[in-house]
């Protein structure tokens, strides 16, 4: 009895932990964020299309920035 609870639990908790994407993480935001945007969750994506944008504009890299808000929009827009 206290077995068949027991492994009632454990497989209970195997499938209700969500699977986290396999990112490297390189110490460039923007090359992070890219990742993030083509291999994180879809309802983060716009997210993390705004905070790479973000740092690419920091970064005065504004055509990158433009790109990417220009994605986020229309993913908005979908």
């Amino acid at each position: 009895m206290i077995a068949a609870f027991a492994s009632l639990l454990l497989a209970a908790g195997c499938t209700s932990t969500p699977k986290k994407p396999a990112i490297t993480y390189t110490g460039d935001p923007v090359k992070d964020g890219q990742a993030w945007i083509e291999q994180g969750p879809p309802r983060d994506k716009v997210l993390w299309q705004y905070r790479t944008a973000l740092v690419a504009m920091r970064q005065s890299n504004f055509s990158l920035a433009e790109t990417i808000l220009d994605d986020a929009i229309l993913s908005l827009g979908a």
